[in-house]
């Protein structure tokens, strides 16, 4: 998700008080993995990924951000074939809730910067919007320095759908269960414009 490209200026301890702006490259990919009592499924992301300026307050090896809001429309999210997107975005309550909104609040790392080639990793803590509920979440990201304008980033973040107060879908009159538990896993080529 685009929040985790703010991570980058930790990364690169560029929190200097100098707006950098950063955008998701094409080959980046947010998919949203889960299962039931028959199969696993997947939704990926099929957000544009705009520009953006995250406003950073450094601390001791700890930056608080604002302004780092990622915005997903649920419609957008593809799970392979029309009926599994219908039924998702109603598992969801995209008709009342259209969006999951991703807030990055602070992110901490190793205060050694990025080496090329090299992974490291750094904590995230992330707010998530959805249902109309709002819950807090710790996940670890691994990053690597790919050049001075590049940046790779790997990590995965598991939640529930009752955390969000979301009663997990029994289709087939209820013979076939769908799981609690989700994973957002993330793959993400960060571009630095300025």
């Amino acid at each position: 998700m685009r929040l985790f490209i703010l991570i980058a200026a930790i990364a690169n301890n560029q929190v200097t008080g100098i707006a950098q702006q950063y955008i998701l490259s094409d080959n980046s990919s947010v998919i949203l993995k889960g299962s039931s009592t028959v199969n696993t499924f997947t939704c990926a992301c099929l957000e544009e990924w705009p520009v953006l300026s995250p406003v950073l307050q450094p601390g001791d090896n700890q930056v608080a951000f604002s302004n780092a809001n990622l915005i997903i429309a649920i419609k957008n999210l593809d799970c392979g074939n029309r009926m599994m997107n219908k039924d998702l975005q109603s598992t969801l309550h995209a008709d009342k809730y259209p969006t999951i909104t991703v807030s990055l609040m602070t992110a901490t790392g190793t205060g050694l910067g990025l080496i090329n080639g090299a992974w490291q990793t750094l904590q995230a803590q992330l707010k998530i919007q959805l249902n109309g509920q709002e819950n807090a979440y710790w996940t670890v990201i691994n990053a690597k320095k790919i050049d001075d304008h590049n940046i790779q980033f790997r990590g995965t973040l598991n939640l529930k759908m009752t955390d969000f107060k979301i009663v997990p879908p029994r289709p087939f009159l209820g013979m076939i269960v769908v799981h609690d538990e989700m994973e957002v896993a993330l793959d993400l080529y960060i571009h630095r414009v300025n």
